[in-house]
């Protein structure tokens, strides 16, 4: 045991309580009538060290009406009970390292000046709800080992919880903190709940939440630069007056409905953090995925939104407000399509979806019961929409995916923005109210080329139609006999010129069996290849094979441009 640093009892030898006035013992040692008489309403007292038992408090509460002066409870042992509901503290009111070995209550009651609760023990609950601190309120390195509750408490002081450890839950529900609040060093091992809470002055970490910290509904109204380790942040509705900066760790958060007047930034912190929080397991009670998960931004003004090195996987974004506004920068994880390749029962029985990156929206509505199963093979499917209502519509997901390409197009991020531009296609391509014929258009494109952006998928095609444009003039575009020249045009023989048979069509009388010559295949094919370029190849053909050359000169040059235009979206930078 620590030696006391005040004049201890000397009614027992190892009494640590501090003598009270002029006496030569502590106050649970003096005679009850002397106790009495020594106590009066708003008076000082001197109880440290003081051991609490049976009803010593009762009689302290009842000679003093529950009001005190300058009160020092430093290093008092509660062992029962303790009420302070309703007392008055005038003066400054010491209560550092003491000891409540059962729950104790300040309900109700208000402090006047400095009230201390440094490295005291709360054994059990700790009720502080609606308590008024009028000066700083001192909590510096406190145990509470259960519940505490300052819900409705007001704080007109700075108050310091730096180090404090809550190992039930915290409870700060429309606390008021009208100076800075102090949780550096904090842990809390259950959930943390500051829903409605207003802080006027600057809110510091950083600390740890094995739990959920809640915020719903919380007013800052001080720039925020905070840095938070925790299982999940509830902060639906929060609003925030100034700049701000969330530091997180492992947290899913919700900021659904979030009001931003100023800049805020929401980013991972890449390290685990240091000082008090680093030793023995630094923020290791929280278990999680090494990004933070944002699962809700829907009624945000995304346009004051910034954020870095998140995971926006089950993020939900229609209905977030700018979103072609927001910023994204470093390592921003969205989700991607079922890997691998299905089968099942349908008109083209085989399903396999490029790689790209897709909103959590379109999974939700892939996966809706409305589809097939073979086209849901694969999707995730929210708890929330289960029976598919309440799932967001093509057009809106097409509408969010067309404000996130404006955005990294704005960020000069080209490959990125390409893959939404791809997801705002495909929902025009599903969404209902689309026209019909503008609905076949990008049934087309998407076959063909991926609206664009699929280099391999064209590539293919062209490939197909050049092997079959090939196929077609070898068997019946090429004429029997490889002419010299075309037809109306001047032969050369011997230095003279000869006119030639003008208006001779070439013919094709071969057998069908002895056209396929690899002569004949190597003319079709530099014929395919001129062709696909968009040059003349100065080749005889049948009317047939003039025909098919045209398509050729048409179809081709398109497959080849789309295919350079999808390898571009890929590599451009802006």
């Amino acid at each position: 045991m620590t030696a006391a640093s005040w004049p201890t009892c000397t009614a027992e030898s190892d009494c640590p309580g501090a003598r009270f006035g002029s006496a030569d013992h502590c106050f649970a040692h003096l005679a009850p009538e002397t106790r009495r008489s020594v106590l009066a309403p708003g008076g000082d007292i001197d109880v440290r060290g003081v051991p609490f038992r049976g009803r010593l408090l009762d009689e302290l509460l009842q000679g003093t009406q529950g009001h005190f002066g300058v009160a020092r409870f430093n290093g008092a042992r509660f062992d029962g009970a303790a009420s302070f509901d309703g007392a008055r503290f005038g003066g400054a009111a010491f209560f550092h390292g003491s000891t409540f070995g059962r729950d104790v209550t300040f309900s109700g009651a208000r402090f006047d000046g400095y009230a201390g609760f440094g490295r005291a023990r709360f054994r059990g609950e700790a009720r502080f709800d609606r308590t008024e601190f009028t000066g700083r309120a001192w909590f510096r390195a406190a145990s509470f080992g259960g519940a505490a509750r300052f819900d409705e408490a007001g704080f007109g002081g700075e108050a310091r919880f730096d180090g404090a450890r809550f190992h039930g839950g915290a409870f700060f529900s429309r606390a008021r903190f009208a100076e800075n609040s102090v949780f550096g060093g904090a842990r809390f091992h259950e959930d943390a709940h500051f829903d409605r809470t207003a802080f006027h002055g600057k809110w510091t970490g950083p600390f740890v939440c094995a739990g959920r910290i809640r915020l719903v509904r919380a007013t800052v109204h001080s720039p925020v630069r905070i840095k938070i380790a925790a299982l999940g942040m509830d902060a639906r509705g929060i609003r925030l007056m100034e700049t701000s900066v969330f530091w997180l760790r492992r947290a899913t958060v919700d900021w659904a409905d979030a009001r931003l007047s100023q800049p805020v930034t929401l980013a991972t912190h890449p390290v685990p953090f240091t000082g008090k929080l680093a030793a023995p397991a630094g923020d290791r009670p929280v278990d999680g995925p090494e990004l933070v998960r944002i699962v809700d931004l829907s009624g945000v003004d995304a346009s004051l939104l910034v954020l870095r090195d998140v995971d926006l996987s089950s993020c939900t974004l229609v209905g977030a407000y700018r979103l072609d506004q927001i910023s994204l920068i470093g390592r921003c994880r969205f989700d991607a399509p079922p890997a691998g390749i299905a089968v099942g029962r349908a008109w083209f029985p085989v399903r396999r979806w490029t790689r790209r990156r897709v909103l959590a929206e379109e999974h939700h509505w892939r996966a809706a019961p409305t589809h097939r199963p073979l086209d849901r093979t694969g999707w995730r499917r929210h708890p929330r929409y289960a029976t598919g209502e309440g799932i967001a519509a093509p057009a809106d997901v097409a509408t969010a995916y067309r404000k996130l390409r404006k955005a990294l197009e704005d960020s000069l991020d080209g490959p990125g923005a390409a893959d939404f531009y791809y997801g705002e296609m495909e929902m025009r391509r599903h969404d209902g109210g689309t026209p019909r014929g503008e609905r076949g258009l990008l049934h087309a494109y998407w076959l063909v080329s991926g609206y664009g952006l699929r280099a391999s998928r064209a590539l293919g095609w062209l490939l197909a139609a050049m092997t079959t444009t090939v196929l077609l003039v070898v068997g019946w575009g090429l004429p029997d006999d490889r002419p010299q020249h075309p037809a109306g045009r001047a032969e050369r023989t011997s230095g003279q010129a000869h006119p030639a048979a003008a208006g001779a069509e070439p013919r094709l009388t071969l057998p069908l069996r002895e056209r396929w010559t690899a002569e004949r295949a190597e003319r079709a094919s530099r014929l395919v290849l001129n062709s696909v370029v968009f040059r003349s190849s100065g080749q005889a053909l049948t009317t047939a094979g003039t025909w098919t050359e045209m398509a050729s000169r048409f179809t081709e040059p398109v497959l080849l441009g789309l295919a350079a235009l999808a390898i571009r979206g890929r590599v451009k930078r802006s």
